[in-house]
């Protein structure tokens, strides 16, 4: 996890490329603006967060925010996957081997979850392929989509949303009935 001077070191350095931030804005700005990058860049590795700055310097003109360093730390913690349509062909070979009968191996996680989600002899028994294929893609589109939104959530976020979900599946007790 990135340390308090490894992010001062990461700001000196995008402000010092970004010059125009030092010119725009006062000092108790930066100031205020480091320490949200303290409390919002903290969980990431600090060897990832420099690679992510780096990778923001090589591909932006502009001072990067928050999600964008932590859009980029997660891509290269994380690197793209194969397509959607990538998979599909993956999962049609197991169609043709080990088949209705056989246990279908895959190496991306998101194939395997989207395959039972759909049901294996669902899939292999479909008389309509066109079909099937477009519900194994846009269930992978959205487990990636979901799969990505989580890899970049600060940490106090999802503390909340998990908060939020025991909460809810705690039966609320009225006059010792629920």
């Amino acid at each position: 996890m990135a340390n308090s001077n490894e992010i001062g070191a990461i700001f000196n350095v995008l402000t010092t490329n970004y010059g125009y931030i030092q010119r725009d804005k006062k000092p108790q700005e930066l100031a205020a603006l480091l320490d949200i990058w303290k409390q919002t860049l903290c969980d990431i590795d600090g060897d990832v967060l420099k690679a992510a700055t780096l990778q923001h310097i090589s591909e932006s003109q502009w001072f990067p925010s928050v999600a964008e360093l932590r859009k980029a730390a997660a891509e290269i913690v994380a690197p793209n996957q194969t397509t959607p349509v990538e998979e599909w062909g993956k999962v049609k070979k197991q169609i043709a081997f080990p088949g209705y009968v056989g246990t279908p191996r895959f190496d991306d996680e998101i194939t395997a979850a989207v395959v039972i989600d759909i049901g294996w002899q669902t899939i292999c028994l479909s008389e309509d392929e066109t079909s099937t294929r477009a519900r194994f893609i846009q269930g992978y589109t959205e487990r990636l989509k979901r799969d990505r939104r989580k890899a970049v959530q600060l940490p106090q976020v999802a503390d909340a949303i998990k908060r939020v979900a025991e909460a809810r599946r705690m039966p609320q007790l009225k006059d010792g009935k629920k």
